[in-house]
């Protein structure tokens, strides 16, 4: 049986833990978005998302050879901050 994480916490602390949660998440989606931007062009239209969907490896090398040294580190960070989201979703 599913457990609510919310049982323990008042009504009014739930509404603002939601509140908080939500804030939190959008700040991330346009953090993540921000981290996006530098790695699309035509090798790769989406993004990191293109990277991560690549198919073979020659896929993959021709996405990173696109790549200039700071999308390189946009895409590091952009991987990095994709675990804060399984600390929020948790």
């Amino acid at each position: 049986m599913f457990i609510s994480p919310f049982q323990n916490i008042s009504k009014p602390s739930e509404k603002k833990l939601t509140i908080i949660l939500l804030v939190s998440l959008i700040i991330m989606f346009l953090t993540m978005r921000y981290f996006d931007a530098p790695l699309k062009n035509t090798e790769a239209p989406s993004g990191i998302i293109s990277f991560e969907f690549a198919k073979d490896l020659s896929k993959s090398e021709a996405i990173l050879n696109s790549w200039n040294a700071l999308a390189k580190t946009s895409a590091g960070m952009s991987m990095g901050f994709d675990f804060l989201f399984i600390i929020n979703a948790n």
